[in-house]
């Protein structure tokens, strides 16, 4: 059996970017990170400080006379008022200036896009690259499952969409492929899915308006499904099957190397022509 052909991950070449850009964008976004926290903090407690002064009724504490104990008091729950409210302020400070602020400063360093773009790139590669393992599909949930499965449909340009997780019926996914209603039950057992599993599903198809019907197991099935499912209307999908899939349909990470890839060849064309 022929088995799809890994793709290489995204370099910076294909962004027009060096690893040296990238240091220095990835250094100073290590340092804006740092400063963060004491940033927010020092203008939350300078506005809550300066509000605070100014709302005091500092005629009132002079005439009480700064020796009186009430006096004290009152400036004792000020400061506690003022280290209280500038921690809270500290995060509303943060997510309304200072982070967009930090944006601001690192989409000034040269070949930032590039780089952000490479970055996604290289995160949306792993996530891809992780796919193509046997023990990643077989470590997630059930619902998670089925979500996985729905997604790797329609990246092979069916229409799927998962059901809800309850009053499904026993249908995990709803979908048509090539004009072809279809439902699909997901199973992702540690032992192979018996006979049992196969007629309930067959059951289910009988019953709905669907045409064909998907059984799929990251555990395999046994015999009994197999002779069962002959001349019926029922695929069984297994772990090399869904593997073998996402490895020729799953590759929207693609998506953000081309644009520049594109670029890049266009712009040797025009090259080799000026010369």
């Amino acid at each position: 059996m022929e088995t799809a052909t890994q793709p290489s991950p995204p370099t910076p070449d294909d962004f027009q970017i060096t690893a040296a850009d990238i240091a220095v964008f990835e250094e100073r976004q290590r340092r804006l990170e740092s400063l963060k926290p004491k940033l927010s903090f020092a203008l939350s407690a300078a506005v809550i400080a300066l509000i605070g002064l100014l709302q005091t009724d500092w005629k009132s504490v002079v005439s009480d006379g700064f020796l009186s104990a009430s006096t004290y008091i009152e400036l004792l729950l000020m400061l506690l008022g003022w280290c209280f409210f500038s921690l809270i302020g500290t995060i509303f400070t943060a997510l309304l200036l200072i982070n967009p602020l930090i944006k601001f400063v690192l989409s000034r360093t040269p070949h930032a896009g590039a780089i952000r773009r490479y970055n996604a790139a290289v995160a949306g590669f792993r996530a891809w690259l992780a796919r193509t393992r046997r023990d990643w599909w077989t470590g997630l949930s059930g619902l998670r499952f089925e979500e996985e499965l729905s997604r790797l449909f329609r990246a092979a340009g069916w229409d799927a969409r998962v059901t809800r997780a309850s009053g499904d019926g026993g249908i995990d996914i709803l979908g048509s492929r090539a004009g072809v209603k279809f439902i699909a039950q997901c199973k992702n057992h540690k032992l192979p899915i018996g006979p049992a599993v196969a007629r309930e599903l067959y059951g289910t198809l009988l019953a709905s308006e669907a045409q064909h019907a998907i059984l799929a197991s990251v555990s395999g099935f046994t015999k009994g499904v197999r002779d069962f499912a002959k001349g019926k209307p029922i695929e069984l999908i297994d772990l090399d099957w869904i593997i073998r899939k996402h490895m020729e349909h799953d590759v929207s990470w693609k998506s953000l190397v081309s644009p520049t890839t594109e670029r890049k060849s266009r712009i040797r064309i025009s090259l080799r022509r000026s010369i």
